[in-house]
């Protein structure tokens, strides 16, 4: 994740944001909505297939593996309309010392791609992807400092069992990771 580098922001204050989409009947989740639960329809403790079919990846994957995903079943990710890039991790286990993927989400980040005019996914308190790191202390001021692994700083906020970390760069919001409260931000997914 590492290598896909965000653009330079034109200023630190947050771009307009469009109105979220009318979620269907049988939605569970605001399309659009950050929490310490999830992002979106994905949310820690739900279903890993389901999220592969959400996101419109083949469930089935194989050895010798062709693609990064092959290689990492537990890690799944899209790219949406206008660039936003969802990433979807489930829990691992250990079997016969090889690594699988279970069905429980265990994390979920969304990357921000860029493009003018999109969705973007944003808290109750109305932070998100494009914030400043500024907007995002000012509305959780208890958030705590985060090691940036990827990032020039990150600030992390516990809400019961669960953690948003917002990842900045240039001061602006690009990476936002919704995790197990207890848990640290990952060195890599595939590894």
């Amino acid at each position: 994740m590492s290598d896909v580098a965000a653009p330079a922001p034109a200023s630190t204050s947050p771009s307009p944001v469009m109105s979220p989409p009318t979620p269907s009947p049988s939605s569970k989740s605001d399309p659009a909505l950050i929490s310490a639960r999830g992002i979106g329809p994905y949310i820690l403790g739900g279903s890993f297939a389901e999220a592969l079919e959400l996101l419109g990846v083949a469930e089935e994957r194989s050895l010798p593996a062709e693609g990064f995903e092959d290689r990492c079943p537990w890690f799944a990710s899209a790219t949406g309309l206008d660039s936003l890039m969802t990433y979807v991790i489930a829990d691992v286990v250990q079997e016969s010392g090889v690594s699988a993927a279970t069905d429980v989400i265990h994390s979920v980040s969304v990357q921000d791609g860029g493009a003018a005019g999109m969705l973007l996914p944003l808290t109750d308190a109305g932070v998100g992807l494009r914030s400043s790191e500024e907007d995002v202390r000012a509305v959780y001021p208890d958030a705590a400092t985060e090691d940036a692994l990827n990032a020039d700083s990150a600030l992390r906020v516990t809400e019961g069992r669960g953690a948003i970390v917002f990842e900045f760069r240039d001061g602006v919001a690009y990476f936002i990771t919704v995790l197990p409260a207890s848990e640290p931000l990952p060195a890599e997914y595939c590894g």
